[in-house]
C-alpha cells in the first residue's frame, strides 16, 4: 500500500518525468518541484489577468480604481531627491540630472 500523500502516477506522467529529468539533469523530486512552481506561477497570473480583466470590464469599478491609483501616485518619491544614488557601503552620492546632460550636448 502507497503513503497516504503519494501521488498516483501514470505512464505518461513517468515519461514526461523521464523527460525532463534528461533534458535538465535535474533530479525527480527537483523536476517535480519546478513544474509545480510554473504551474502555480502561471495559474496565478491567469487568474489576476481574469481579475483585472472583470474590473476593467466595470467602468465604475475600473475608474474607482484609476483613482486610487493616481492618489498612491504622489507618494512615489515621498520627498525624495531624484538625484541621490545610495551606494552599496551605505554612502550616498548626488548625480546631475541626465536632462542636464542632455542639454549641454544637444546640437543649437
Amino acid at each position: 500500500m502507497s503513503p497516504p500523500d503519494a501521488i498516483p502516477s501514470t505512464p505518461a506522467i513517468k515519461r514526461l518525468l523521464d523527460q525532463i529529468v534528461g533534458l535538465t539533469g535535474q533530479t525527480p523530486a527537483e523536476a517535480v518541484e519546478a513544474a509545480l512552481q510554473a504551474y502555480w506561477r502561471s495559474e496565478f497570473f491567469r487568474r489576476a489577468d481574469e481579475g483585472f480583466a472583470e474590473l476593467q470590464a466595470d467602468p465604475e469599478a475600473w475608474a474607482q480604481y484609476q483613482a486610487e491609483l493616481k492618489a498612491w501616485d504622489a507618494v512615489l518619491m515621498d520627498g525624495l531627491d531624484p538625484n541621490e544614488h545610495w551606494l552599496p557601503d551605505g554612502t550616498c552620492e548626488i548625480r546631475k540630472p541626465v536632462e542636464d546632460d542632455h542639454a549641454r550636448s544637444a546640437p543649437r
